[in-house]
């Protein structure tokens, strides 16, 4: 992607070694749910971790759903206790909690969270499917940015096409 060809090089191998630790996690196929709510919540109609995970079974509509792999990028750390209990028997993985509302940070802790969100953005790229809302900036960002069929995204609230 033009985008990653123009990161640092530093940053890049903070990416690469998030993908070290975290491979045996990623059991292909695997697929991506975006799920914003801090500031979300306030610029769009809430969507349910049910939702979600309704979506992804829309998404999917044939084949087999009852033991799949998906990553969770959210900016709530408490998500994955709730997913977990919806579908126990799937596997859910996320990099690390943390709280992007947090704009006191260090200019450090600024860079890393900036890393993960990058990794993040790295792994719904490589997702086989993924459930969102086009609402969010980043939700379209990663549909432009996968160079895979509109039907392999779901969103959840606005409909939205990259023009081609």
């Amino acid at each position: 992607h033009f985008l990653w060809n123009h990161i640092s090089d530093e940053t890049t191998r903070f990416i690469n070694h998030i993908f070290e630790n975290v491979s045996s996690l990623i059991i292909p196929p695997f697929y991506g749910l975006h799920i914003r709510r801090t500031d979300k919540k306030f610029e769009a109609k809430y969507k349910s971790t049910l939702d979600y995970i309704t979506g992804l079974e829309k998404l999917l509509s044939s084949g087999n759903k009852s033991k799949l792999n998906v990553f969770i990028a959210t900016d709530d750390s408490n998500i994955m206790n709730e997913i977990i209990q919806l579908k126990p028997a799937w596997n859910f993985f996320r990099l690390i909690n943390r709280d992007p509302r947090r704009h006191d940070l260090a200019n450090d802790q600024k860079l890393y969270e900036t890393r993960i969100f990058m990794s993040e953005l790295t792994l719904m790229i490589k997702a086989q499917g993924i459930v969102c809302t086009m609402s969010s900036n980043v939700c379209r960002l990663i549909q432009i940015l996968r160079y895979q069929s509109e039907t392999t995204v779901l969103s959840l609230d606005t409909s939205w096409h990259a023009e081609k």
